[in-house]
């Protein structure tokens, strides 16, 4: 509503998954590292 823009972003539970996300700020975007 209003315009807002919401992401959810799940991220993975590290010691399981061994592995980490970069979120670009400028666009959102989200990027596995």
């Amino acid at each position: 509503p209003n315009g807002i823009q919401v992401r959810l972003i799940c991220i993975p539970y590290f010691a399981e998954s061994n592995s980490c996300i970069a979120l670009n700020l400028s666009t959102l975007e989200c990027y596995e590292i």
